[in-house]
């Protein structure tokens, strides 16, 4: 994990990158404290869900809610606060169909296990992740901050190089998934 990141410091680091000032705060007044304030929130969450990272899959039971819904499923789920984007509805280990709407699911599972994306703390977040959101976040402070617009394409070039390299990496720290049963196998 990266040890002592805090939205502060990663913004600061975004901001040296692109030839900025650093801060020490979103609320000192400065076009770069104001610009990373305004970017900082939507940038971490947009990466964190983008992708299915594995340090921020969570999965929970979602607490059913009473529903007079015309939606075309039986239930209606609150999913957690924490939730940016649902990746699989469950229920038994099979997969169930669902829709996903402001901050709910509807789907006929009856006790479904709900796998998201969740938002994180800087704390959680492994190095490679850290590294993307600052290249992330130089691309998107580099007009408001410096005014330069020809070197936009420069720094999501090296943003969009990060974000392999770190999927890469991530991928590379889970198992790949088996395909436990498949019927054609049986038929040869």
């Amino acid at each position: 994990m990266a040890s002592g990141d805090n939205n502060i410091n990663i913004c600061s680091r975004a901001l040296m990158a692109i030839g900025a000032n650093s801060i020490t705060s979103f609320e000192e007044g400065t076009t770069e404290a104001q610009a990373a304030s305004n970017k900082y929130e939507t940038a971490k969450k947009d990466l964190l869900a983008i992708y299915r990272w594995t340090f921020n899959q969570n999965e929970t039971y979602a607490a059913r809610l009473n529903s007079d819904s015309l939606a075309i499923y039986k239930y209606l789920y609150e999913l957690p606060h924490d939730c940016l984007r649902v990746m699989s509805v469950k229920e038994d280990g099979i997969s169930q169909p669902y829709t996903w709407r402001n901050g709910k699911i509807n789907t006929d599972a009856e006790n479904p296990v709900i796998t998201y994306c969740a938002d994180v703390k800087e704390d959680i977040m492994p190095s490679y992740f850290v590294t993307v959101l600052i290249d992330r976040l130089a691309r998107d402070l580099i007009i408001p901050v410096t005014g330069k617009h020809d070197e936009y394409r420069t720094f999501d070039a090296i943003y969009q190089s990060t974000l392999t390299t770190a999927k890469n990496i991530d991928a590379q720290s889970k198992t790949a998934s088996r395909i436990k049963f498949f019927p054609a196998l049986g038929v040869r």
